[in-house]
């Protein structure tokens, strides 16, 4: 636990329902259908992050998600992965976080587990998520 908390991860819980009311922004004039690079993720900061998260999440709620290539953005991915945050949720397979967040290949982390609880293994995974591939936020989602 202490490796998660030295990190520069932004923890806190968010209810899907709850990220509705977003003031739409997007991050200057990055493609939203192009995953990140090293240097956009660290450009991001943690409430920068959750702002994109909530936005994305507007989107989807209101039927408006961007259309993405999901194939390219696997191929644009193979050198490298830059995710902006890792979500640990609920095994429920109706709360897809990648597309409820309107986030597209390389954008989070999902850590999925009945009950959205803690344990060593979901532990290392935000661990890696936050210390290696450098994730700026950690939601727990309800």
């Amino acid at each position: 636990m202490k490796t998660l908390l030295r990190s520069s991860a932004l923890v806190l819980a968010l209810l899907v329902t709850g990220c509705a009311p977003a003031v739409a922004q997007q991050m200057g004039d990055r493609d939203l259908t192009a995953p990140l690079t090293a240097e956009t993720q660290a450009a991001l900061t943690p409430m920068e992050v959750i702002q994109l998260l909530k936005d994305g999440n507007q989107r989807f709620v209101d039927g408006e998600a961007v259309e993405r290539n999901y194939m390219e953005q696997v191929a644009q991915t193979a050198g490298g992965q830059f995710p902006m945050a890792a979500i640990l949720g609920c095994i429920d397979s109706r709360v897809p976080h990648e597309i409820v967040f309107d986030k597209g290949v390389g954008d989070i982390f999902s850590a999925r587990v009945a009950g959205n609880f803690v344990n060593t293994d979901i532990l290392g995974s935000l661990e890696f998520a936050t210390a290696a591939a450098g994730s700026k936020v950690i939601v727990v989602l309800g």
